[in-house]
């Protein structure tokens, strides 16, 4: 079974010959630290099966670190890959009428897309990453407004939630045409203590959304994995009902186990699961085991292994490579090279 076909096998709840490792970020330290040029390079040579492709986009720079994307939103770099935004460009909810979002289906969006899909000719599943429902409203007018919005303005809301869908059912849709083969909905609405709203919010603001964007998505030929990490438990009958393909990434920090949500959900393709607290702290062993027990409770069914979130800069190589090793995908020498 080749890469490709293990994955959609894998997300359409069905065995594969062994489970799938897919990660959704990799840090361009631990890639540098594995001797690798991209992560074009890792996913070959370490043998992953699948690849994340994120929408470049353009920025206009304030300096070394700062700089304002495509949204109006001004970010500014952190040690990882994500940057942070610092400010919002709707201070007000009149600031709407006048805001024109950027074209979801301008060309250079997909400049990663059509390499990825060029270089590895259909041999690995290649995802897009998409938004769904809550961050663009969240990035446009910043959390902690947003969630006073969800009190005191719905109809605002309401408006924020249409022009994310308008814009990420486009995007996703091009992705497919673009050969894609899943949609990543990348929208975090959890900490590690439980979501940033309750359910009753979730269904009066947000689970309409998310299920039009899976419909689409559907619509269009694709797959849709749901990402949020965190507590997601009081939300995941409400998310599971939109008719999401599989969820990820299992958060132990959140209180998350793939045993737990394969014992209450037990036809949804489940990822990731491997803690990011261990592959950044722990030990090659205890990072192996742990791999070892996912697999063990996903029943080697309907399931990509991956860590608990994706492989930060903080993350050690060799505790990469002993999850990967735990599928045999690693490099016999991989260990002996660092």
């Amino acid at each position: 079974m080749d890469s490709r076909t293990r994955v959609l096998t894998a997300l359409r709840g069905g065995t594969p010959d062994r489970a799938p490792v897919v990660e959704w970020a990799i840090n361009s330290g631990v890639i540098k630290a594995l001797g690798c040029t991209d992560n074009f390079d890792l996913v070959e040579r370490f043998g992953l099966d699948g690849i994340t492709i994120f929408p470049n986009e353009n920025k206009s720079w304030i300096d070394h670190d700062t700089y304002v994307d495509e949204w109006g939103v001004t970010k500014r770099r952190a040690d990882e890959e994500v940057s942070m935004p610092i400010a919002e460009p709707l201070a007000s909810a009149a600031d709407l009428l006048h805001y024109v979002p950027p074209d979801p289906l301008a060309a250079h969006h997909f400049c990663t897309l059509d390499q990825a899909v060029k270089h590895f000719g259909g041999s690995k599943a290649v995802f897009f990453q998409c938004r769904d429902v809550f961050s663009i409203p969240r990035y446009l007018r910043g959390t902690a407004q947003i969630l006073e919005d969800i009190l005191l303005d719905p109809s605002l809301i309401a408006d924020l939630v249409q022009l994310s869908l308008a814009y990420n059912i486009a995007q996703a849709g091009e992705a497919l045409r673009r050969d894609a083969d899943a949609i990543l909905l990348s929208d975090d609405y959890a900490y590690n203590t439980g979501p940033m709203f309750s359910p009753a919010v979730f269904d009066r603001c947000f689970r309409e959304g998310l299920g039009k964007i899976v419909d689409a998505v559907h619509h269009a030929g694709g797959l849709v994995v749901k990402h949020s990490d965190g507590n997601l438990m009081p939300l995941l009958d409400a998310m599971v009902s939109t008719g999401i393909d599989a969820l990820d990434p299992i958060d132990p920090l959140g209180g998350m186990s793939v045993a737990g949500v394969r014992a209450r959900y037990p036809d949804l393709p489940l990822k990731g699961g491997v803690p990011l607290s261990d592959l950044s702290s722990s030990t090659p062993s205890k990072v192996a085991w742990e791999a070892a027990r996912c697999l063990k409770e996903s029943g080697g069914r309907g399931y990509i292994l991956s860590s608990s979130n994706s492989i930060s800069g903080a993350v050690k190589p060799e505790n990469f490579l002993a999850m990967l090793a735990a599928l045999g995908t690693a490099p016999p020498s991989a260990h002996r090279e660092l």
